[in-house]
Formats: C-alpha cells, structure tokens, sequence
C-alpha cells in the first residue's frame, strides 16, 4: 500500500485577513504615515488588505477613495449583512470625517484609533452606526471577500 501524505488545508483569505486584522491590534498599521496618525484609517485599512491581497493599493489615505476601490475590486462585493471579516467604510462627506475598519468576531468592529494612531478594537456594529450614521449622517458600506 502507497503511503499519501496528507497536504494541511490552506487557510481562507478571509481566515488569512481576519489573522492579519487581529495581530495589527496594538500596533500602527501605516508605519508611512502618508496620512496623520488621527486620519490614517483607511491607510492603515488598505495597508492590512495589501498583505492579503498585493494588487489592492496599500496607500489609500481617503475613506472615499477605499470605498471606491472596494466597490471595484475583484476581490470583494458589497453587503448588506455584517459578517466577520468584512470591511467597514463610512466615507466622510463634505463636512464630516469618515472612518474605516474591519468587522471581527461578535460583531466588533477593529480601526486606527484617532488618538494613538494604532489598531484597535474601537466599535460595535451599534456604536458605528449611532456616531457615523446617526451623529455623522454618513451613508455605511460593508464588503466581504469574495475571491
């Protein structure tokens, strides 16, 4: 009898997204700093989503353009539903700051913290929405990997 070795599953990209979203916990996502620290959060998002995906542009330093480019992107499609690993965008508008950030387990939601410009675990999915589309009165988008 021929002995078969059994090849490891390879991990998900949302698995491999979710690993890089929790080990960035803590630490400055954007070393560059192409934005401030207080503003560097979808710079800091489009830095993580570089490591998995490496044609996604890692220097996004407006919450605008990461929407935008998620809504292109081969690698995700819009939700309506918050599911770990999605990403979280609430474009700024003309007179009020977004922000950007990654969905992870009970519907926590992990950002660059304004104030230390590191990642952290800063939101619940009902704490989003009551300052940005409440407060702020921006429109929020999700998106899930699809590739």
């Amino acid at each position: 009898m021929e002995y078969i070795p059994i090849k490891p599953m390879e991990k998900t990209k949302k698995e491999l997204l979710i690993e890089e979203v929790m080990k960035s916990i803590g630490t400055d996502a954007s070393p560059l700093d192409w934005a401030k620290d207080e503003f560097g959060c979808a710079e800091s998002v489009s830095a993580i989503l570089n490591k998995i995906f490496p044609d996604f542009p890692k220097n996004i330093v407006s919450t605008v353009v990461l929407c935008d480019t998620l809504k292109t992107s081969p690698h995700f499609k819009g939700t309506l539903e918050p599911k770990t690993g999605c990403v979280i965008v609430s474009p700024r508008s003309s007179t009020k700051y977004g922000h950007a950030g990654f969905v992870v387990e009970d519907n926590r939601i992990v950002s660059n913290d304004s104030n230390t410009g590191k990642m952290q675990n800063n939101y619940s999915m009902h704490s989003w929405r009551t300052i940005f589309q409440g407060g702020r009165g921006l429109k929020t988008y999700l998106f899930e990997i699809i590739s």
